[in-house]
């Protein structure tokens, strides 16, 4: 029904909470493309700001409103943003973390997050950067998953000189109870089926082939010897769209498919967490997928304790 001007501007406050609440939307973008001519009159009218707040949304700051907000709402506004780590806070808001630095406010409002700040001082120390590194027993994973001190190592000139000694995975993957890793994802589900008594083997081959050049038979992660399960640790979810890892992808699906068509026990671990996210919100996520799975993980461990890798020290002066 076309309204006119006049009736827009007579319309209060509880009058626009109505007519967008009865739109169904949450947020002023979903408002905008459910009815594009109230939203233009709301704009117009300098009054969509207002209406969000009243229906509880979080609209866009404007120039001069981050330095009103206190605290709690900054806390709102980040938990809005699915945040779960002080990482997570600055890659989705960092203007915002910059302008609480600057207030000394930064570490406040981490603690009501949850998660606690701590400034952390990296030295010019390459004995620092080789013992943080050997913690997780591979300079390629330890660059991903300890960024802020790889970051400074970098800063500090001194990247160069320690791959020539920080340990690497052995070519024939992280060893294992049941075999060898061939990543740090499957790393982790290993340690956990050792830390929990679980018998496996991997790269266990299925009982079907990939249709690709000779139809070689394709393997599994794991293959979990007395519960009859195969196990896949996927390194890429279903909706990476790079192309470097199309091929990925349809093999994923494939094996997934297969698994059903043969009436295969499958358990599926997004491997991808481990470094999307923080190691204790990946190993949370292996214990729910198995105790879905009706294998319950009874034995817990803690962040690196699961990244624990076997690995020759080198030694300087050794292969420069």
């Amino acid at each position: 029904m076309k309204r006119s001007s006049s009736e827009y501007r007579s319309w209060s406050l509880d009058d626009w909470c109505e007519i967008v609440r009865s739109l169904n939307v949450d947020s002023l973008t979903a408002w905008a493309n459910a009815s594009r001519s109230t939203y233009n009159r709301a704009v117009a009218l300098g009054r969509q700001r207002e209406i969000a707040r009243r229906l509880g949304w979080l609209p866009r700051l404007e120039n001069g409103e981050m330095e009103k907000l206190t605290d709690d709402e900054f806390v709102l506004r980040f938990r809005e943003r699915g945040v779960e780590s002080i990482t997570d806070m600055w890659r989705c808001a960092q203007h915002w973390c910059e302008f609480l630095r600057r207030e000394e406010r930064l570490e406040g409002v981490a603690e009501r997050l949850g998660f606690g700040y701590v400034i952390e001082r990296h030295p010019a120390d390459l004995d620092y950067y080789l013992e943080r590194c050997k913690r997780i027993g591979d300079i390629a994973a330890w660059c991903r998953l300890d960024k802020t001190a790889a970051e400074a190592a970098r800063k500090h000139g001194l990247m160069e000189e320690l791959r020539k000694f920080a340990p690497q995975r052995p070519n024939v993957g992280y060893p294992s109870k049941g075999g060898p890793c061939r990543s740090l994802p499957e790393l982790a589900v290993a340690r956990l089926l050792e830390a929990n008594d679980i018998g496996f083997v991997t790269q266990f081959q299925y009982p079907f082939t990939f249709p690709r050049g000779n139809r070689r038979h394709s393997e599994s992660d794991f293959y979990l010897t007395e519960e009859g399960a195969f196990v896949e640790v996927w390194s890429v979810t279903l909706d990476e769209e790079s192309p470097f890892w199309t091929e990925y992808v349809v093999r994923r699906r494939f094996k997934s498919e297969m698994c059903r068509k043969f009436n295969l026990r499958l358990i599926e671990i997004e491997g991808a967490l481990l470094f999307r996210k923080r190691p204790e919100i990946y190993l949370d996520h292996i214990h729910d997928v198995f105790s879905s799975a009706g294998i319950p993980l009874m034995v817990r461990l803690e962040g690196w304790g699961a990244l624990c890798p076997e690995y020759v020290e080198k030694k300087r002066g050794e292969g420069d």
